[in-house]
């Protein structure tokens, strides 16, 4: 499946509590809690769409302080370099499209 992103509301006054849960959990590679509409984002790798099913329905869901999430599937990725602005990556790929 690849990435998706969770965001994540949880019970008043839980936020520090579900975190800490959810650091247990293998497929989650990032945690950020946050202001907002959600108190909790968490970045999820898996590897097809039936681990991502059994991983929200054997652990996501059994956390009793989430009041709710919503998904956001990635559909494409960019990585930016170390050091390298989205702006500078921007500007090459348009010279090598100029010179292409």
């Amino acid at each position: 499946m690849g990435t998706t992103y969770i965001l994540i509301t949880t019970k008043h006054g839980k936020i520090k509590l579900v975190s800490a849960m959810l650091k247990k959990m293998e497929e989650i590679k990032e945690i950020a809690e946050v202001y907002g509409r959600y108190d909790i984002i968490v970045k999820v790798q898996t590897g097809s769409d039936e681990d991502f099913k059994r991983f929200m329905q054997n652990k996501i869901r059994l956390v009793e302080d989430i009041e709710k999430t919503e998904t956001l599937i990635v559909s494409d990725e960019a990585k930016q370099e170390n050091n390298e602005s989205w702006n500078d990556a921007e500007e090459e790929e348009n010279e090598e499209k100029d010179d292409g």
